[in-house]
């Protein structure tokens, strides 16, 4: 059982654990894998949820990057002879 436990988590099934049944020693080293096996999924749960967290935020900053600058200049665009210049490099 302790080989078939290992060997599923080894292959990807992070849910595989080793039933601990007396308090030999067999069983406590099944104990500290099933700790390390929880740690482990938890880890990886973290890590994906960060990840789509990153991916969410990636794409939101990149839409607010191109769309506001290119609406504010259309809307602007009529007004463009009316605002004063407040800096004129060609006048000195």
């Amino acid at each position: 059982m302790i080989i078939k436990a290992i060997r599923q988590f080894q292959q990807g099934n992070l849910n595989a654990r080793i039933a601990v049944r007396n308090n030999n020693e067999l069983d406590m080293i099944g104990l500290v894998f099933n700790e390390m096996a929880d740690t482990i999924a938890r880890n990886i749960t973290e890590l994906k949820e960060t990840d789509e967290f990153r991916k969410e935020l990636i794409g939101n900053v990149s839409h607010d990057l191109r769309t506001p600058l290119p609406m504010n200049l259309l809307i602007l665009t009529p007004f463009r002879h009316s605002i004063p210049r407040v800096w004129d490099p060609a006048v000195k």
